[in-house]
């Protein structure tokens, strides 16, 4: 990402948190357990932060939605796209 934005002249200020455990649960086919601990530390995040949040797996579009409608995911970059197309 910051390549992209290096190459328009901005910088980005980003601060990456992993989830432990969640890719594992996925691979597990346990995906309400996965959505539970990522909506569970994107609730902390939403609730202690003033920066814009986003997610970005596709497996964590669910729980993102379960939290806030505010937090960013790589849905929402295609909505446009797509009602193009059809």
């Amino acid at each position: 990402m910051n390549q992209f934005a290096n190459k328009d002249s901005k910088s980005l200020d980003i601060e990456v948190h992993i989830i432990e455990g969640a890719f594992k649960l996925v691979m597990e086919g346990q995906l309400e357990g996965h959505n539970r601990i990522v909506a569970k530390e994107l609730e902390m995040l939403v609730k202690d932060s003033t920066q814009a949040i986003a997610v970005a797996q596709l497996s964590m579009v669910d729980a993102s939605k379960q939290i806030n409608s505010d937090i960013l995911n790589p849905l929402r970059t295609l909505v446009p796209a797509i009602q193009n197309t059809l």
